[in-house]
């Protein structure tokens, strides 16, 4: 379970960098093409890159590389969101995705069979989600403000279910492989960075020294979030469409303490109600562990 408690941990992290650059003055757009360059030479680094080299070709490096042709559009988007609405709408957003791969590997994993307990556990999850991270003062959304949280919904429950469905030890046989199939969509995501901010004439807004500087932090602390999620899959003794319920709600959970705790997000009834859904819809997850 300690690589599930990890990824909980570092995509909280995460979360947190984001909402720390406006802060600091980074300028999210370039920090988030910089921080592809740290993360995918990370990746790289780690998984031996001559070795890797090899590799590509496979299954597994062709589903990386659809992923990350979603992969810069939607973390842009989370960034976004989380400036834009705060730490508890785009957690609500990218967590509630959920929903997507639970419903996939359900149906179409053979061996990933639906139980009471985890359809319970997962309709218990969905107002856990939307409780623990509502905001104290509720506002009208209109379609502009549904906008980007919808989007970051979809694309993370897609990204969600390509790391799902390759982590499995056809897939993923060491940590070469792991990291392998975290620099794909890295590159892929400079790439395109670069190509877009070369298209619109930015580059040259890529020199400055604090946006350098939030952009490595992001990029360690990124590869660290999928890792972590392929390691989780493959080492956490439950189903899969029980492991993304109990990663995202820990990330729920641990984004609406650090929002409160360091970001003065207060704490409301709705909040604490949450948390207690949400700690009896891990405890149903768990329970085939208990017996």
């Amino acid at each position: 379970m300690y690589a599930l408690i990890v990824n909980i941990l570092v995509t909280t992290l995460l979360f947190t960098v984001f909402k720390l650059f406006p802060r600091f003055g980074v300028r999210s757009k370039e920090a988030i093409i910089i921080n592809y360059l740290f993360a995918a030479g990370f990746a790289w680094w780690a998984a031996g890159p001559f070795d890797a080299m090899e590799k590509l070709g496979s299954t597994a490096t062709i589903g990386a590389a659809m992923v990350g042709l979603a992969f810069y559009y939607i973390f842009n988007k989370m960034s976004q969101c989380t400036v834009k609405h705060g730490m508890g709408v785009a957690s609500i957003s990218a967590k509630l995705s959920m929903v997507i791969p639970v419903l996939v590997f359900m149906l179409l994993d053979a061996e990933d069979k639906p139980t009471t307990l985890k359809i319970a556990a997962v309709v218990l999850a969905i107002p856990a989600v939307v409780l623990a991270s509502a905001p104290a003062k509720s506002s009208k959304f209109g379609w502009n403000d549904l906008r980007l949280p919808g989007i970051v919904f979809l694309g993370s429950g897609l990204i969600d279910v390509g790391f799902g469905w390759f982590s499995g030890p056809e897939f993923m046989a060491n940590d070469s492989d792991r990291y392998l199939f975290v620099a794909i969509p890295f590159t892929i995501a400079l790439v395109i960075g670069l190509g877009q901010a070369c298209f619109q004439k930015r580059l040259s807004q890529l020199a400055h020294g604090r946006t350098w500087i939030g952009g490595a932090v992001l990029g360690i602390v990124n590869v660290g979030t999928l890792y972590w999620l392929l390691q989780a899959f493959a080492t956490v003794p439950l189903d899969r469409s029980a492991v993304m319920p109990l990663n995202n709600l820990g990330i729920v959970l641990a984004s609406a303490l650090m929002g409160a705790l360091f970001f003065s997000e207060r704490t409301t009834w709705k909040n604490i109600g949450g948390l207690g859904l949400g700690a009896v819809s891990i405890g149903l997850l768990l329970w085939p562990l208990l017996n």
